[in-house]
């Protein structure tokens, strides 16, 4: 038997009246679908083979890298969460590109809590980042609210760049056939659930855990993988792809479980470890792997999740958890330590968040731009200050008007990822509520990154427009060349004339 592995269990499964009726499309309540926003910088993504790239670019392949922010299962207030607040964190110190957040339909019920998701999505989306809608419950779709949910939701969220639908998280004690075809009576099958969404006319890309609480992946690479389609088989209101979760943590074992449980599934199609990791406080571990020593699990699983020669790709992955509370827990501290908005820095835990805060900034690849030498139109101003590698260092333009900041790579240097650190991003919310850093106005507004073989003519290799957000995290197709810069076209929404920036890197693919 396997516990399920989210402390605290503050949900249980719900069971309810049977539910495959309720999938008729004569019974949907449409909801206004959320207004398109200038300030989202996210980019639609869609599967491709065994990949997951940009929908507008297929050379652009995407690995998405991130943590878990709890609050909105157990809690009809995220906000006392410090949900926001982690977001922020997350996403601009931890380097993450991807928020899986966890909701429930209990939740759903309450309009401020919806306001607040909205709020959520709208902040992920802003950096440019992805957030997996995680609905936060477990066994089967046994429950009439959870399709009810996806009703709403789907069409809520529909196409929004930024949003990723997790379907059902932690499905167990059922068949393979009954979780991909319902079991007739009462419970909905996964199958079903695709096609209700893609009949809503969203092309969001679908994630969709397997068995024993999310781990098997078996079925999928057996008889029972879920075909992209709109209802009644209809493959021309296909979407933008399925992906597989896996949740693994120590009582699963070591690289030989999972690649019998994952690997030829990794091999077929993007995986995404949406769940894992260590604590020797957790009771499902002290029960079921007592003796394991994150000294040698946590590496093990990171080396798996990194092995793309194997694969054929690298895993994704959403390390649980990001709270002090549910384990196993990425973050020390206590109860009034956590809601201490002042001071508290979020510290790592030795056995668990040290390795994910590591690893989350291994996958952006090494910086380029740290050791190359430096040119720019703004030779008044101390543009080492956005180059030296350290975020607490503020590079201001002197000069009004745009500016670039021009990087000389030494030689022909390949990259895939860049990443920009505003002004906003050593800036706390201004409360536990709150979404927006006090100092957006000044964010870097308009700006594109350039290429140049000779560091004279310039091509434009992506652009930006629009940022409010404190980081800007982008992937493009890889390129090699010597020369690269940032032009600076609107410094901030602000008016004042004057470009502020932390950091400014270019990645090459680890």
């Amino acid at each position: 038997m396997h516990l399920p592995t989210c402390r605290p269990r503050l949900r249980a499964p719900l069971r309810h009246a049977a539910v495959a009726a309720r999938l008729a499309l004569g019974l949907l309540v449409f909801i206004p679908a959320l207004p398109a926003l200038s300030a989202v910088q996210s980019r639609e993504l869609k599967v491709e083979g065994n990949q997951i790239v940009l929908a507008a670019d297929k050379r652009v392949v995407v690995r998405l890298t991130g943590l878990n922010v709890p609050g909105g299962e157990w809690s009809v207030n995220p906000a006392r969460e410090r949900v926001g607040r982690s977001i922020k964190e997350a996403m601009e110190n931890w380097h993450a590109n991807l928020i899986r957040l966890p909701v429930s339909v209990t939740g759903w019920q309450d309009g401020n809590y919806k306001k607040q998701v909205d709020g959520f999505i709208q902040m992920v989306a802003e950096a440019g980042g992805y957030a997996v809608l995680d609905l936060h419950h477990y066994k089967q779709f046994d429950d009439p609210r959870y399709l009810d949910f996806w009703r709403e939701a789907a069409v809520k969220y529909k196409n929004h760049p930024a949003v990723l639908f997790g379907i059902l998280n932690e499905p167990h004690g059922t068949t393979w056939a009954v979780w991909r075809d319902g079991d007739g009576t009462g419970a909905a099958g996964h199958q079903q659930v695709v096609e209700l969404i893609r009949g809503l006319g969203a092309r969001n890309i679908i994630i969709a855990g397997g068995l024993d609480w999310g781990y098997d992946l078996t079925g999928v690479a057996g008889d029972y993988a879920l075909v992209d389609q709109g209802p009644r088989g209809d493959r021309a209101r296909k979407g933008n792809g399925i992906v597989y979760d896996t949740h693994i943590y120590p009582w699963k074992g070591g690289r030989k479980n999972w690649d019998a449980k994952v690997g030829e599934v990794r091999r077929r199609h993007p995986v995404l470890v949406g769940e894992n990791g260590f604590d020797p406080g957790d009771e499902t571990q002290q029960q079921f792997a007592p003796d394991a020593r994150h000294e040698e699990w946590v590496p093990e699983l990171f080396a798996w999740k990194n092995d793309s020669a194997a694969y054929g790709n690298l895993a994704h992955w959403a390390g649980w958890c990001f709270h002090y509370k549910a384990s196993p827990v990425i973050l020390r501290g206590t109860a009034a330590e956590f809601r201490d908005d002042a001071r508290y820095d979020y510290p790592a835990t030795e056995f668990w968040g040290v390795y994910v805060k590591a690893q989350l900034e291994a996958a952006l690849g090494a910086n380029l731009a740290r050791a190359a030498g430096i040119a720019s139109s703004d030779a008044r101003s101390n543009v080492t200050a956005a180059l030296d590698g350290d975020p607490r260092t503020l590079w201001e333009s002197a000069a009004a008007g745009p500016v670039a900041l021009a990087v000389d790579l030494g030689a022909p240097r390949t990259f895939n990822r860049w990443r920009v650190r505003h002004y906003s991003a050593n800036e706390k919310l201004p409360a536990p509520d709150a979404t927006v850093s006090a100092g957006a106005e000044r964010n870097t507004a308009d700006f594109k990154l350039q290429t140049s073989r000779d560091g004279r003519r310039w091509r434009d290799a992506d652009v930006v427009a629009g940022n409010t957000a404190g980081v800007t995290d982008r992937f493009i197709r890889p390129m090699t060349t010597r020369h690269a810069r940032l032009l600076i076209t609107k410094p901030n929404r602000a008016g004042d004339g004057t470009a502020r920036i932390y950091e400014f890197a270019i990645h090459a693919a680890p």
